[in-house]
Formats: structure tokens, sequence, C-alpha cells
């Protein structure tokens, strides 16, 4: 019942679904399971295709050998999920340099590395608890944009709200595109 928050959600879907990179943002989903985290995720994903999506975990794409193969999955992506993000609280070098227009490099396992690349898709970082880090500088808190969903569903009351949303995905497309600039 949070007509602003609602305002919030639909506006970063239509920044999905225009690949709004240069807004330099990330959105992160924080509450208790059964919220509508996944929910909202799920539909997000829908809109743009599995296919466009790139899921992650922070501690996977910050991690010295890992990391430097997990950005390369990012290439040509619309959407990145960051998921159980408030069990790493380490450097997020790679979070700033995805949502900042940086240069990722774009390396597979045993192969010759390959052109360097820019994220031009959009970040929805999912958590119980607003994610630890050891950066202290204004770089990732400008990025970030918070949405708590505090409102847990009851599991007896709980549906497939995926399927649910399948035969309505052009009308949320049409309802977040129609939103002004």
């Amino acid at each position: 019942n949070d007509k602003e928050q609602v305002q919030l959600l639909r506006a970063y879907i239509k920044c999905i679904l225009l690949g709004r990179s240069d807004l330099q943002r990330y959105l992160e989903l924080i509450g208790p399971g059964g919220g509508g985290k996944g929910t909202f995720i799920r539909l997000c994903e829908s809109l743009v295709g599995t296919m466009n999506t790139h899921v992650t975990e922070l501690k996977r794409l910050e991690s010295g050998d890992i990391g430097r193969f997990e950005t390369a999955r990012l290439y040509g992506k619309r959407l990145c999920v960051i998921t159980d993000a408030e069990k790493f609280a380490g450097d997020v070098s790679t979070l700033k340099a995805m949502t900042g227009g940086d240069t990722l490099p774009y390396e597979e396992k045993n192969k010759q590395g390959s052109r360097p690349f820019r994220f031009e898709g959009m970040v929805l970082i999912a958590a119980n608890e607003h994610i630890g880090s050891s950066d202290y500088t204004s770089g990732l808190r400008r990025r970030k944009i918070s949405a708590e969903f505090k409102n847990v569903v009851k599991t007896h009351k709980r549906r497939n709200l995926e399927k649910e949303f399948e035969p309505h995905l052009a009308g949320v497309i049409n309802w977040a595109l129609s939103m002004s600039n």
C-alpha cells in the first residue's frame, strides 16, 4: 500500500527495460523472507527474459580468480540479480565498476583474454538486511536505491505469482514505459 514505493519499482522496471545504466544506480531490495523480494525479481526476469539475466552473489563477483571470470557472464545482459548480499562484507569494486559505467574485464577460463566491455544493464540486489561493505566512499552509497519489503505474506496465503504474471507481462511493460521521464 506504499504508492511511492510502487512508483519507485515501476521506474526501476522502466530503467531495466530501457537499459538506463547511464543513471549509475542499483536497487537494493531489503526485507525478511516471504516479503516479495523474490517475486519482484522474478517479475523483472520475466520482463527481460532469463537469457538476458545473470544471477550471481557478491562473493562470486568480488572474489579474485572466480570474479574475474564472473564479469564475462554479464556481457550483453540487461539485468544482473545479486542474491544473499547481506552475507558479504568485503570489497565491492566490481559492483562499483558495473554500476559506474567503468570498463570490466572479459575473461573466460582457459581462453585468451578478450575485449573489455561496459555493463549496460541494471542491477537488483536482494538481502534480508542492508549489505555490509569495506567501501566507505560515497561511490557506492550514491548509487544505491533501497526499497523495503516489510509485509511478509503468511505461508498459507502465498500464490505462484510468476504464473499469474505471465498473461499480463505486456501490460506491465506498457505500464512501466508509460511513466513520465
